[in-house]
C-alpha cells in the first residue's frame, strides 16, 4: 500500500514510518519543508533496513497515496486540513492526534497492545485496520467515529499512567474472539 504522512517528521511519523517500510509498504514522508522531508525519509531508511521510502512536501505525496496519515499536533490538524482539503478528497485519512507517539528506536521490540479503530466508512476503516495488523498492533474495532473521543481520553488517562510511573503501559482488550 501507499502510505503518505503529512507532517511525518516527528518521532510519531518516523516510528510509524518505519515499521510500515519494514511491513513491506512504500512510505512517503511529507513536510512544509522538502528538506526535512527528505531528511526524515534518510532516518527512516536507517531504522528500517530495506524499503520504499521517500521524502518531499505534503502537496506532492498525497496524490499517488492510498492512504494519507496525518501525524502534525492535534492544535495544527484543522488549519493543515483546511490546506490540503482538494488533495485529500477520496483518500483514507488516518489521524494521529493524540499524545501517543510510536516509538522510533525500539523497532526490534514488538508493541504489546491492541489499538481501538473508528470510523464511519467501513472501508477506510477495513484499510487502517489492516495497516495496524501489519506492524504487529492488533486492531479493535470501535465503531463510530463519534467514539474517537472517548477512546482520546483513555489515551489521556495512559499517558499519565506512563508520566507517573515512567513507564510504557498500553492496553488490551480481553474476551475477545481470535
Amino acid at each position: 500500500m501507499k502510505i503518505a504522512f503529512v507532517g511525518g517528521t516527528g518521532p510519531a511519523g518516523l516510528g510509524l514510518g518505519a515499521r510500515l517500510v519494514r511491513a513491506g509498504h512504500d512510505v512517503a514522508i511529507g513536510s512544509r519543508s522538502e528538506e526535512r522531508a527528505r531528511d526524515a525519509a534518510a532516518q527512516i531508511r536507517t531504522l528500517a533496513g530495506e524499503g520504499s521510502v521517500t521524502g518531499d512536501t505534503n502537496e506532492t505525496v498525497i496524490p499517488p497515496a492510498d492512504v494519507v496519515v496525518l501525524s502534525v499536533r492535534a492544535d495544527a490538524q484543522p488549519e493543515t486540513v483546511r490546506g490540503l482539503a482538494g488533495l485529500l478528497d477520496g483518500k483514507i485519512v488516518l489521524s494521529m492526534a493524540n499524545p501517543v507517539a510510536v516509538a522510533q528506536g525500539r523497532l526490534e521490540r514488538a508493541i504489546d497492545s491492541d489499538t481501538i479503530v473508528t470510523g464511519d466508512d467501513a472501508g477506510a476503516k477495513e484499510a487502517i485496520m489492516t495497516l495496524c495488523a501489519d506492524v504487529g498492533v492488533r486492531p479493535v474495532d470501535g465503531g463510530p467515529l463519534s467514539n474517537s473521543r472517548h477512546v482520546e481520553a483513555f489515551v489521556a488517562v495512559l499517558v499519565a499512567i506512563n508520566f507517573r510511573y515512567k513507564a510504557g503501559v498500553s492496553y488490551r482488550i480481553t474476551g475477545l474472539p481470535s
